[in-house]
């Protein structure tokens, strides 16, 4: 069975539309878009952060702010599996 008619079916039996890649690429638009407007807090918040590290010489407090930073990377992480 030729891999087209193979693709067919399982796009079929999964429950998957065909869609052009015009419509493709139109869905990943979206789907980046989402993934954007939902870090929109995270990204700013991180980079006011990496900017205060920068002003920062006490070893101690930029130690927090880098433990911070990881704590919303992986806040971050999670967040994209709810997109």
């Amino acid at each position: 069975m030729p891999s087209n008619i193979l693709w067919i079916k399982l796009t079929n039996i999964l429950g998957f539309e065909a869609i052009s890649n015009d419509e493709l690429r139109e869905k990943t638009s979206i789907f980046k878009s989402k993934i954007q407007d939902s870090r929109i807090a995270i990204d700013t918040e991180i980079r006011d952060l990496n900017t205060q590290i920068k002003e920062i010489t006490d070893i101690d407090q930029r130690e927090d702010i880098y433990n911070r930073v990881d704590i919303l990377e992986a806040d971050g992480l999670k967040l994209l599996k709810t997109v």
